[in-house]
């Protein structure tokens, strides 16, 4: 893995001309919960994030810029229980491909996510999507409500999720979720809209927006 994961602050970024899938801004998803013919909720809207870090491999976290060593000490990724892979947050950010890279290993994948940063979206919040939540949007994208998002029109793509990977086909309209962390699969990142109120004022300036968790719903109460 390189030495440092810290991914450029996006804003008027070219599209790397490898990339087929060229969504130029990011997309909002606004979740409810759908359900199918027989009623039973396919994905539970929830926060799918840690709050709390104890157990968590922090060396998945680290980074090294100009030399100096950082952890990420109140970064909260996704929870990677498979109990909440269907997992949908009440509203995310999808990265744009203004911020496409190649293929990844799992812990690269974690690492490029936790750098990330995006039209005033700092680093230190962003993280890997469930598989609920990339099914959830691939669905959204083949009725036609929103751009393809996860693969293209054509073929199939494999996408690292919070546990393990999804293949998703939107020609055929299928998607499967796979165990492993081996190999190398593509990335995108989603940012939790619904937690994070602030932003930064220069999108221009790499800027580390980790901070303690707190629970939104008393913070807005305080903090008007």
């Amino acid at each position: 893995q390189p030495d440092i994961w810290l991914a450029p602050c996006h804003g008027t970024t070219p599209l790397p001309q490898n990339i087929v899938n060229n969504n130029l801004e990011n997309l909002f998803s606004n979740n409810a919960v759908v359900k199918d013919d027989s009623e039973v909720a396919l994905w539970s809207v929830a926060a799918p994030s840690l709050t709390d870090l104890t157990g968590v491999e922090n060396a998945d976290y680290i980074y090294n810029q100009n030399k100096t060593q950082r952890l990420l000490s109140y970064y909260y990724p996704t929870d990677e229980n498979p109990q909440k892979a269907n997992y949908v947050a009440p509203k995310i950010t999808v990265a744009s491909s203004r911020g496409a890279t190649g293929e990844l290993t799992k812990i690269g994948a974690r690492r490029r996510c936790a750098s990330y940063q995006e039209n005033g979206r700092p680093a230190g919040r962003w993280r890997l999507p469930t598989p609920g939540e990339i099914e959830f949007i691939m669905n959204i994208s083949v009725s036609g409500k929103i751009p393809f998002l996860f693969g293209s029109k054509s073929g199939s793509s494999d996408y690292w999720t919070s546990y393990g990977y999804v293949i998703v086909n939107n020609e055929e309209n299928t998607f499967s979720k796979e165990e492993g962390t081996t190999g190398r699969k593509w990335i995108r990142c989603v940012y939790d809209e619904w937690y994070w109120k602030d932003k930064c004022d220069d999108k221009t300036t790499f800027t580390w927006g980790d901070r303690p968790y707190s629970d939104p719903e008393i913070e807005s109460s305080t903090n008007p």
